[in-house]
């Protein structure tokens, strides 16, 4: 994980996180900073394997993006590297 996204015309940005491994767990996306808020499920992950996908819409004014995976208790157990849009 980690590089450059080339952002075509501002389009919509899809992203997928593929996670083993973490049944129970939680996938926090982090967009400029901020958690997102609307993730399918709130991110939960139900198996150990798993993808948790959303779409960040055309208007979203987005600089860079960063997946992250929790434990129940809420610690990070998973540090993404961020993903920069260009």
């Amino acid at each position: 994980m980690g590089g450059t996204l080339q952002r075509t015309k501002r389009g919509p940005i899809t992203v997928a996180v593929h996670v083993k491994g973490m049944a129970q767990h939680k996938v926090d996306l982090i967009v400029d900073g901020r958690p997102l808020d609307e993730l399918p499920k709130g991110g939960r992950l139900a198996s150990a394997d798993e993808t948790v996908t959303v779409t960040l819409p055309a208007r979203a004014a987005v600089h860079w993006i960063r997946a992250d995976v929790r434990a129940e208790g809420g610690r990070r157990v998973l540090i993404g590297n961020p993903i920069y849009v260009k």
